[in-house]
């Protein structure tokens, strides 16, 4: 499984793409993945898009079981300040609120839900027409790939 990292120094942001064959329970070992080897404890900005991940093999106990596991991953990033989840569809949605609400006394950073590209965007004071504008700016020296 392969995830697209996008990351910025000028923007202090990371940009996570889900493969079109993943579920959103495939995000776990590519976060462990990328925090293992950040620099500068990681970035100040997060956004991850979720795509077309599919989310039906999720339940209440697999999502109570990923936040407690990405909770303690998060603490290897303590430069983070926010966390945008940009979700693509309603059933999407639903487990974003869900996964929103059991980390958020856990981490100690900001964790946004933007069912829009812009709204995401925004949400990391950025003013761009969409992520594709975005990561086009993101030089090629910071593309990264975590399988």
């Amino acid at each position: 499984m392969t995830f697209e990292l996008f990351q910025s120094a000028t923007y202090d942001l990371l940009i996570v793409r889900y493969p079109h064959d993943a579920t959103l329970m495939d995000g776990t070992a590519s976060l462990t993945q990328f925090a293992a080897t950040a620099n500068n404890a990681g970035p100040k900005f997060i956004v991850v898009d979720c795509g077309a991940a599919d989310a039906s093999e999720l339940s209440f106990r697999n999502v109570f079981g990923v936040a407690a596991r990405k909770a303690l991953v998060f603490r290897e990033l303590p430069r983070c300040r926010k966390l945008v989840l940009l979700v693509r569809n309603e059933l999407q949605f639903g487990f974003a609120r869900m996964y929103q609400t059991l980390l958020d006394e856990r981490i100690d950073f900001e964790l946004e839900i933007a069912c829009d590209e812009g709204t995401a965007i925004e949400s990391v004071g950025l003013k761009h027409d969409s992520l594709e504008t975005l990561i086009a700016e993101i030089s090629v020296e910071d593309r990264h790939r975590l399988a």
